[in-house]
């Protein structure tokens, strides 16, 4: 799984997609896709809340912490569903 190893990408997501591989035994391209829709999720909250257009372009999730994921509202997945 390739984007596990990248270090752009959020540490806590990078948890999640192992304990899938290793604990459910999903397979290496489901956890691919979970990355990439989580990914586009994390871009859709920062450019929704008007994070510079450069940093949100830069797919760089490196900064996505706890305290970020506690902040997003089920308003916001719903927005992110439509």
């Amino acid at each position: 799984m390739s984007s596990l190893k990248d270090n752009r990408s959020c540490a806590l997501l990078n948890q999640y997609l192992s304990y899938l591989a290793v604990v459910k035994g999903r397979s290496p391209l489901t956890c691919d896709e979970y990355a990439v829709d989580l990914n586009m999720f994390f871009a859709y909250i920062k450019q929704k809340r008007k994070y510079p257009e450069d940093v949100v372009k830069q797919r760089d999730f490196s900064d996505v912490d706890i305290e970020f994921i506690k902040s997003i509202s089920a308003a916001d997945m719903y927005d992110f569903i439509t």
